[in-house]
């Protein structure tokens, strides 16, 4: 792992105590501990990262957190699940929404990748979106 200084930075989700936070960067597997400070009058600072990968994801958790939802639906007249995405990131706080409601959803085939199977899912201005071709 990549040395962050004396102090330890605890395993989690973020963490806020007071203005600082901390997290791990999920880019890549390596799995960055990162460490910041936000600060609602000034540019927020985050003071540990060992990437610019791991900058721009910080910068990114500070303004909003999202995250790619991806599911299993049934399909009609088949016996394995379709894979699915959403074709860009939903607010975190939305994935239980877009989850409930792609669980009332079946997809009949043929299906193909990149293929819408449901149209703004929940007002949300998200697709989702075949992950692989179905036949």
């Amino acid at each position: 792992m990549y040395p962050m200084g004396k102090e330890r930075v605890k395993k989690g989700p973020v963490e806020k105590q007071g203005l600082q936070y901390e997290l791990t960067c999920m880019c890549c597997p390596v799995g960055c501990k990162l460490r910041g400070t936000l600060s609602p009058e000034a540019e927020s600072k985050i003071i540990a990262h060992t990437c610019p990968v791991g900058w721009s994801y910080a910068a990114q958790e500070q303004r909003i957190r999202t995250r790619m939802v991806t599911a299993l639906v049934p399909v009609t007249r088949g016996t394995v699940p379709l894979r699915v995405r959403s074709s860009k990131p939903v607010l975190k706080e939305n994935i239980y929404q877009v989850l409930t409601e792609l669980s009332k959803v079946t997809a009949t085939v043929p299906i193909f990748e990149g293929q819408s199977i449901v149209k703004d899912i929940c007002g949300f201005e998200v697709d989702i979106v075949a992950a692989e071709e179905y036949y």
